[in-house]
């Protein structure tokens, strides 16, 4: 299994799937940022104003304390790994179903060497799922939030998660942070577009109005967009692309684009890789002469040998889940975290 292991490692290819330990590393002049769709963090506490039945103990899926503490110790071991210098500074969550499972996660081993504050809200999805952000009060600095409300004129009763509009000092370097999860393909891709599609509406606008107050603002767009860099929600009206001289002037760049572009990916479906995590900058992140910037060494997908399996069936590699279907696996989830680490030279 570590020779074929290997192999993926090869066919994969990311830029880097963690930062290693580093003797020189200098935790004042880098900042790494973290985003993962985690796949269901329910705890087993009835909640009657959402559909949380699937995730309490007696369910089909029989899920219970043992297995919430084990999902818990899985996450941290993935999100204490990325960086073997420090712990990130920021983690933005999708698929977290309210503050008490974040509570939770910052008291595990690993993440609980840190000192974690949690930016949470409530959103009208109706399953509880939310999204959120953890960031480590000694080198954050939150000034603001907002939950940007998606709605669509011809589904008045439509409710999926908020976007988490975030504005606060990294290390003292103003930055605007957008964690969203947008619609689900359920029902087709293009039937369930024009969903994507109003979420890439909400934050281009709320974009627009940032950089017409500061045209250098620096801003980074993370989480579970369900479409690829190459679909119209993300590339057309986002205007996120790969371009590194923009076409006009806003438009954004999306991290994990060339990567798509090579055949990886952060989510496996019918043995295919789709990079439906995405990371997408401003251009002043990109080449900011002061402050932080993108470090285009250090992006990537996070994967070792327990978070990702070998389908004996397919023959492809996959996301190790907790469940498949009803079938307990005792894994991660069906995404792989990506990340990216920011540097400045002062």
């Amino acid at each position: 299994m570590k020779n074929l292991f290997l192999v993926f490692l090869l066919i994969l290819n990311t830029i880097s799937n963690s930062f290693s330990q580093n003797p020189y590393y200098d935790a004042a002049k880098v900042a790494t940022i973290v985003s993962w769709n985690v796949e269901n963090l329910f705890d087993t506490i009835d909640a009657p104003d959402i559909i949380d039945e699937e995730f309490l103990p007696g369910s089909d899926l029989n899920w219970n304390t043992e297995k919430y503490l084990q999902k818990l110790k899985n996450l941290d071991y993935v999100l204490s790994s990325i960086n073997k210098n420090e712990l990130p500074e920021l983690i933005a969550l999708q698929e977290i179903e309210n503050i008490e499972v974040l509570k939770d996660l910052i008291k595990q081993e690993g993440l609980s060497k840190a000192k974690y504050s949690i930016l949470h809200k409530e959103s009208p999805d109706l399953r509880g799922i939310d999204v959120a952000l953890l960031y480590r009060s000694d080198a954050f600095v939150l000034v603001s939030s907002e939950m940007l409300r998606i709605q669509i004129e011809l589904e008045p009763d439509f409710k999926t998660r908020d976007i988490m509009y975030v504005f606060g000092k990294l290390h003292g370097d103003e930055i605007h942070i957008f964690i969203n999860h947008w619609s689900s393909r359920r029902g087709g891709e293009q039937e369930s577009e024009p969903k994507r599609m109003a979420s890439a509406i909400l934050a281009r606008k709320k974009i627009d109005e940032i950089q017409k107050i500061d045209k250098n603002a620096k801003i980074i767009l993370l989480g579970d967009f369900n479409d690829t860099p190459f679909n119209a929600s993300l590339k057309s009206e986002l205007r996120a692309g790969n371009n590194l001289t923009p076409e006009k002037t806003g438009d954004l760049y999306n991290l994990m684009y060339d990567l798509a572009a090579n055949g990886k990916g952060s989510h496996s479906f019918d043995g295919k890789w789709n990079m439906l995590d995405n990371v997408v900058v401003s251009y002043p992140l990109l080449f900011a002469k002061k402050g932080f910037s993108v470090n285009f060494s250090t992006i990537g997908l996070f994967f070792d040998e327990k978070t990702v399996f070998l389908n004996n069936k397919t023959g492809f590699w996959q996301p190790n889940r907790t469940y498949s279907g009803n079938r307990y696996y005792a894994g991660f989830s069906d995404h792989l975290p990506v990340f990216v680490q920011l540097k400045t030279k002062e």
